[in-house]
């Protein structure tokens, strides 16, 4: 009886700010977007979501940069652009593939160059529907005078060395170590980064982003972990009620106090834009997400840098989404009238 009134007299009462005194967040938790009170702040908060990132994707420190040994193999040469197939290291033994899309040069002047994530496609980076295709994104590009690298998510298409998207690294010891696909996939994407950039006709000031669904997710984490991009396009995903649905958009500990809107606008003053529909989680943009991303660049003085659009459709990366990601990247990516094919 004594022990038990001690032990009650001792308890721990928690904060009221303490995570753990509320609900457990989820990926359909509804958020609101801060009030942000100066540039200066904002910086701040920023610097604050890419440390919780970079922690929760198992990225802190980077890992090291192991030497990318690509290869690139079956020339297809289309008139006015070329496609290759690409493998590089991104770890030690550990293969990522993808297609190389080029545009072909009458001069020796650099050119932008574009990541293009798939999200989850069942034909991954080789879909072609009417709702959506890669390739034609793609072949757009460098019709456009813009190299182009269509790579896959983990488990996709040639990239199933190391098991199945749904199932890796979902065990606990696992994500204690953090361990994890995101942070697998958003590496993957850094390294693809770095293999543009050995490339001799692309421009290292001008790389970009961009992807559809988990192709945003990935869009948007690597903009928040790697500052070389100089524009992104994260489309149908930049939502205040869905934070994506696979493991591959979730890391622990992620979102404990931001959602992908902050995510997304962390990288701000840099250009972007967001690419909604009707049809999808993404349908209030116009009046929720996109302004409180702009909110963003406001405070440091860059709405110029920021554009978001709304188009009538189901959940997609099509023709309509292609072509508002063109002229944005266009207007940031090209600069001169001489560099459009």
């Amino acid at each position: 009886m004594a022990l038990g009134q001690a032990q009650q007299s001792h308890a721990q009462v928690l904060p009221s700010k303490d995570a753990r005194t509320g609900g457990p967040k989820t990926l359909h938790t509804k958020w609101a977007f801060p009030h942000v009170a100066s540039g200066g702040a904002w910086k701040a908060r920023a610097a604050t979501i890419r440390l919780q990132a970079k922690v929760a994707l198992g990225l802190y420190p980077m890992p090291e940069r192991t030497p990318l040994n690509p290869v690139i193999t079956g020339r297809v040469d289309r008139g006015d652009y070329t496609v290759e197939n690409v493998s590089i290291e991104t770890h030690p033994g550990y293969y990522l593939y993808g297609n190389l899309y080029r545009p072909k040069l009458k001069t020796d002047r650099k050119v932008p160059a574009i990541l293009n994530p798939h999200g989850h496609w069942a034909e991954g980076r080789l879909v072609n529907r009417k709702e959506g295709s890669v390739p034609a994104r793609c072949i757009n590009f460098a019709k456009r005078g813009m190299v182009a690298f269509a790579y896959d998510m983990f488990g996709y298409n040639d990239t199933k060395q190391a098991g199945d998207h749904r199932t890796y690294a979902n065990d606990l010891v696992s994500q204690l170590w953090g361990i994890n696909l995101m942070g697998l996939q958003t590496w993957n994407s850094i390294r693809a980064l770095d293999f543009l950039e050995t490339l001799p006709e692309v421009d290292h000031s001008r790389l970009a982003c961009t992807g559809g669904s988990g192709g945003g997710t990935q869009t948007f984490m690597l903009g928040l972990v790697d500052d070389r991009l100089a524009a992104q396009a994260p489309c149908v995903m930049v939502s205040h009620s869905m934070q994506g649905g696979c493991l591959c958009e979730n890391a622990p500990g992620l979102r404990v106090q931001f959602s992908n809107m902050e995510i997304s606008a962390a990288v701000a003053p840099r250009p972007q834009m967001l690419v909604a529909a009707t049809g999808d989680w993404t349908k209030t943009t116009m009046e929720l997400e996109g302004p409180g991303i702009r909110s963003a660049y406001r405070a440091l003085g860059a709405t110029q840098y920021v554009d978001y659009v709304l188009h009538d459709y189901v959940h997609n990366y099509n023709q309509a989404t292609r072509e508002s990601v063109y002229g944005f990247f266009n207007k940031w990516l090209l600069t001169d009238v001489s560099d459009t094919l």
